[in-house]
């Protein structure tokens, strides 16, 4: 299939390529937004819904396919540098330059692309000084700092990453 209507929150198109070799590369782009983060009770049955439509994606994915997921994720994923000197949970879908701190969206999240073997390349790479922290931190106000958009490549396809960088 070439494109996948899977929900309004979820959408990708197959994309195929010939490479400087002439090699087939075939990539299957996604864009995700996930119901923004609330306690109320209709938020458990729209994260659900929202995975439940990730994992038809997942199913969707062929050997031949190089995944990548861009998209508003609605979470705190973190990072791996611990913050003043406190202790980090480990996390192999995460590096050490996501803006620091979590929430309960964001450990849902850290947890499924863990299980599903994806990585949040933006937070992989350090960006260069002069634009730290704006094309981490996408907008804050009094209380957060949060990640604008998150691309989540799979970990196989991470060796061919040398930049990530969302706007």
């Amino acid at each position: 299939k070439a494109i996948l209507n899977i929900s309004p929150r979820l959408l990708a198109v197959r994309l195929i390529f010939l490479d400087a070799r002439g090699k087939m590369v075939q990539f299957l782009v996604a864009s995700a937004y996930a119901p923004p983060y609330s306690t109320n009770a209709a938020y458990a049955g729209k994260i659900g819904t929202f995975y439940n439509n990730m994992n038809t994606l997942m199913d969707e994915v062929t050997g031949d396919d190089v995944l990548i997921i861009g998209g508003d994720l609605n979470a705190h994923v973190g990072s791996n540098r611990p913050i003043r000197r406190r202790a980090v949970i480990q996390c192999p879908a995460i590096g050490d330059y996501g803006v620091q701190g979590t929430n309960a969206a964001g450990t849902k999240l850290r947890d499924y692309a863990t299980s599903n073997d994806l990585r949040f390349a933006t937070t992989f790479f350090e960006p260069p000084k002069t634009c730290w922290p704006t094309e981490i931190a996408k907008w804050k106000n009094t209380r957060f700092i949060r990640q604008g958009g998150m691309v989540l490549p799979h970990s196989f396809g991470m060796e061919n990453v040398t930049n990530s960088t969302t706007f």
